[in-house]
């Protein structure tokens, strides 16, 4: 009975983290939904050890208190995605997803100089990121910064027919709105 639920906590503890991370390896380390099966074995052990003990009924209570206080803390986090994608800025600084979603929100929230700091720090550790250097592109050509743009248009063309066999749309059509840097766009 209750070795079988104790084995069955250890088990879920244990085999979860090694199937998202070792049998099917994902670009992202952690994301917060893919802890829910280790929880939930957390969760059985906790139970199973708070059986056991005296006070059980204030134990239980005591856990329900802090897991609800955790909850709140987060789900204040994710009420709000710029908050969500600085919070994960800090806590895994050298991951570039944040980097690139927090570029983007600034971008398209008027904050051009808090974009490019972005974009360029995902292009510090990832030169050839064709979506940080299509944003960057985008902001230098949208703030009339036409000798900034251009290698970095050209930069993001060059990767994506490499990738593509041809000329990304999106891209050429970013070349097209300024004719400065149309000149020897072949």
């Amino acid at each position: 009975g209750r070795d079988r639920v104790l084995s069955s906590s250890l088990i879920l503890i244990l085999v979860s983290p090694l199937a998202a991370y070792c049998a099917f390896p994902l670009a992202d380390v952690v994301s917060e939904h893919r802890a829910y099966i280790t929880l939930l074995g957390v969760a059985v052990l906790i139970a199973t050890i708070a059986a056991r003990m005296p006070y059980r009924l204030w134990m239980t209570v005591g856990v329900l208190v802090i897991f609800a206080g955790l909850t709140i803390d987060r789900n204040a986090i994710w009420a709000n995605e710029q908050q969500l994608w600085e919070d994960a800025a800090q806590k895994a600084p050298a991951a570039l997803r944040p980097h690139l979603n927090l570029g983007a929100i600034y971008q398209t929230q008027g904050g051009p100089t808090r974009a490019v700091a972005e974009y360029e720090r995902v292009l510090s550790q990832a030169p050839n990121h064709d979506a940080a250097l299509a944003n960057l592109g985008s902001l230098y050509l949208d703030s009339g910064r036409l000798k900034d743009a251009e290698p970095v248009i050209r930069r993001t063309l060059q990767l994506r027919e490499k990738l593509l066999g041809s000329g990304d749309p999106l891209v050429a059509h970013r070349l097209a709105r300024s004719p400065e840097l149309v000149g020897d766009a072949g």
